[in-house]
């Protein structure tokens, strides 16, 4: 029951299926609207203060070369190359599927919807699955992982 809904979702969301769209994890934006997917993997969206964004940062769009049903943007080869361009370009987003991602990437909610957290009460990193252990456990992993980040800690030495 609960895989249906997450179709549904993700469908409503205006997302292909198994597939996240994420940005750098300097980018201080965790979700858009289902009417802004589009026109941001188009390039009609120039900055990401349109879209929400506390701060300006130009919109560069990836692509995966081998995944990814996106015309438009900069081709990269897989996803590694994504997340080095993530390191000198914040402002760049990619749709990429979901079992690729990792903590190295922001995932913007769609309309609320996460793909990571599909509504099942697991949480998809990298390919494994995690039980989460409630909102506020997810929320705590979650800003502690983005403080690493931000603070360039990450991953821990």
């Amino acid at each position: 029951m609960h895989g249906s809904g997450s179709i549904s979702a993700q469908t409503v969301a205006g997302l292909p299926a198994g597939m996240a769209l994420v940005t750098s994890p300097r980018l201080p934006l965790f979700g858009i609207g289902s009417g802004d997917v589009e026109r941001l993997l188009s390039g009609q969206v120039a900055d990401w203060r349109a879209l929400g964004s506390a701060v300006s940062l130009p919109v560069e769009v990836y692509a995966l070369s081998s995944a990814t049903p996106t015309a438009n943007g900069s081709a990269v080869a897989d996803y590694e190359a994504l997340v080095a361009e993530f390191g000198t370009h914040p402002g760049a987003v990619a749709l990429v599927p979901v079992d690729q991602v990792d903590y190295r990437a922001n995932v913007l909610a769609v309309d609320g919807f996460d793909p990571l957290r599909s509504g099942d009460g697991v949480i998809r990193v990298g390919g494994r699955r995690y039980r989460s252990l409630g909102a506020m456990s997810t929320t705590r992993w979650s800003r502690s992982v983005t403080t690493r980040i931000l603070s360039q800690s990450w991953p821990p030495s």
